[in-house]
Parts: structure tokens; sequence; C-alpha cells
């Protein structure tokens, strides 16, 4: 079954003759070239014509078939400088420069954690995004557990990066394949989330903090459950006042759904004095 991402596609032009030329447009690392077959369709006037036709098609398509198989086995258009095959930390940087654009902050600063720890890994080896199958992605894997001391769950959010950065690569027309495709992730760990405790919530409240905004912040997010991403978000104007109690109504930021969340008077009482509805609750940079 042809796949429509394929690098090589059987396409057909129509010729001032009547005639209709068939010809393969191959997309690789992002270059495109034509190869024209001189194998041609007539109009179908008669059964004759339709079975002179289905076998040209045919024949075409082995063709097409043929330059798949050797563009897989690196065997076909592979001497060009001009398509050479970028280093994976290059490439990697690129992908992470798109994706800094599109994600939140949050997803784009674990995109940055695993550039890191390739750069850990890779070294001074000059590793070519051709270079990698499934044996070098588990020995990343193996470095992320081992040697960085990641926790499963973590590994298991940096290779998730790590596979886009390869759907990125055969989309550009860089790789063939996904060499992650048949590499088995570390199974997920079952985590066991920690509460504070009042005592403990009072010693918080009574520690000095070098940045004021950030323990305010905190402790809220103590008191409601709210993410960070919700509370750098919060605004003025989603703090709705409902008789005696004040509710959030709020976008989330994970899943982009409107909540709704009644809090405390404690909890109140670390939003500080209301603003107008644009203004930021809390004013945390970015580097928090």
């Amino acid at each position: 079954m042809k796949n429509p991402k394929d690098p090589v596609k059987l396409r057909q032009r129509k010729m001032p003759s009547g005639n209709t030329s068939l010809y393969l447009d191959i997309y690789v690392r992002g270059k495109r070239s034509y190869e024209y077959l001189d194998i041609h369709l007539v109009p179908e006037n008669s059964r004759a014509d339709k079975d002179y036709n289905r076998k040209m098609y045919a024949l075409a398509d082995t063709i097409r078939a043929q330059r798949l198989i050797d563009l897989r086995n690196k065997r076909y258009n592979l001497n060009d400088e001009s398509v050479a095959s970028p280093y994976l930390i290059n490439y990697f940087n690129i992908v992470l420069d798109r994706k800094r654009k599109e994600s939140r902050e949050t997803t784009a600063a674990v995109w940055v954690s695993v550039a890191y720890h390739l750069d850990q890994f890779v070294g001074k080896d000059k590793i070519t995004i051709e270079d990698v199958d499934s044996y070098w992605v588990q020995d990343f894997i193996d470095y992320l557990l081992n040697d960085a001391e990641i926790s499963p769950n973590a590994a298991r959010t940096y290779l998730a990066k790590l596979n886009a950065m390869f759907r990125e690569a055969v989309k550009d027309g860089l790789l063939m394949r996904n060499p992650m495709d048949k590499v088995e992730l570390p199974k997920r760990e079952e985590t066991h989330r920690e509460y504070l405790t009042i005592d403990e919530m009072r010693v918080l409240v009574n520690t000095e903090c070098s940045d004021a905004e950030i323990k305010r912040a905190f402790l809220f997010g103590c008191l409601t459950g709210l993410r960070y991403s919700d509370i750098k978000a919060l605004k003025w104007g989603d703090v709705r006042q409902q008789g005696q109690f004040t509710r959030l109504v709020y976008t989330q930021q994970k899943t982009n759904k409107l909540e709704y969340l009644d809090i405390t008077p404690q909890a109140l009482q670390y939003m500080g004095e209301r603003g107008s509805d644009n203004v930021n609750v809390f004013v945390l940079n970015r580097w928090h």
C-alpha cells in the first residue's frame, strides 16, 4: 500500500499530443527533483488502449517502488553534497526554535532540557540525523535513566520531544522513517503526590523569601491547587465575587477548557489588592 508521505510519488502530466506522461516526483532532504520515465498513457478509445495503459501504469509504479527501496537503502541520489544530512544537534535546535514559537513557556523549557541532554550524550561526536537508528535511541534512553538519573516519567516526556523532532525530519524529507517507531519507551511509574500539612504551611508562611511575588504565588497555589501556568496567566478579570464567595472563572492553560473554582478567604488574602481586569494577579517573570 502506498503511503501518502512516501518521498517518491508517481505523477501524471497531460501532453499537447493528447497522451499522458508519467513521471516521478522525488522529495528528499528538503530538495525536490523529477524523473521523467518516457512512459506514456494513450487516450482510451478501445479495450486495447485500456489494457495498454494498465500495463504502462504498472510499469511506472514498479519503477516508483524501486526508487523508494533505493532511497531507503541509501543508494539513490545520496552522493549530492547539496542534500547532505544535517548534524543531529543542529537539526534539533532548528526544531527547538520552531517549537519555542509555537509552544507554551513550560513546554518550550522541556525542549531546551532535551537539547541539553542530547548535547551531553553526543558530546563531540559528529552524528547526523541519518546516522541515528533504534540502537542509538536505546543508548540515549539508557543515558537518561542511568547517567543523567532522570525518572522514567520524565524520560518519557523528553523522548516524546525527540520523537516529535524525528517526525519533523520525516516531514522535511531528511529521513525515510522514524527511528523511534519500534523503540520501547520506559514504563510509566505510578507517582505519589505529597501534600503539605498545616504545620508545614505555617513554616512556609513565616519563612523569608528573596522574591515576595513568588512566595505569594506559591502559597496561593498551595491553597487552591492551581498549576503554575494557570497562576501566571490569571488576571483580575477572572476573579468574580459571588455573594460572600470568591470564584475564579479561568481558561486552564493545559486543556484550554473553561474552569470554575471557588477559593477560600485564606487564598484570597495572597492575591493582594485588586487591579484592572486585564492586569495579571501575579507578576511572575519568564524565568520563574
